[in-house]
């Protein structure tokens, strides 16, 4: 009798760990990069750090005529959207808005210095993960997957 349980269990075992495994590595790369979102979207708490780029973001700098509504515009987006988008909430839609912000960023601001020398690829890496989740959606492992229960994830 113990020795089926003991042979059920092995069984098991083995099926387990030498089965395929379904992960769903893109939860962690959705919520650090949300996150991280969330991070860059703090600055509007800071000061110094906006009164720095309401004079840079100006007629004279990057041309916009009221810097800090577009500022304000800005940050907010990425608080707001970065939570979205970390837990999979309206996560397409997040991840277009965030997907404008980054191109404004890439192409106006850094005016597209894209590679390590030119100090934007982070930048630019934000450009492609948001353009990336526009399309695949928030996966599995997200509330849009929980609140609408998408049968192709089934």
């Amino acid at each position: 009798m113990e020795s089926k349980i003991l042979k059920k269990q092995y069984i098991k075992l083995q099926v387990w760990l030498f089965s395929e495994a379904k992960p769903d590595p893109l939860v962690f790369i959705r919520v650090i990069v949300g996150l991280w979102m969330i991070w860059y979207g703090k600055d509007i708490f800071i000061d110094d750090w906006f009164e720095e780029r309401s004079k840079t973001w100006g007629e004279e700098g990057l041309g916009f005529s009221n810097p800090i509504l577009m500022l304000y515009l800005s940050k907010i987006s990425e608080i707001v959207f970065g939570c979205l988008f970390a837990v999979g909430l309206f996560t397409r839609l997040s991840s277009f808005i965030l997907l404008v912000i980054m191109s404004v960023a890439v192409v106006i601001a850094q005016g597209w210095k894209i590679f390590p020398y030119d100090r934007g690829e982070i930048t630019f890496f934000y450009w492609l993960f948001f353009a990336a989740f526009v399309f695949i959606g928030g996966g599995k492992y997200s509330l849009d997957h929980s609140l609408f229960n998408r049968k192709k994830y089934n």
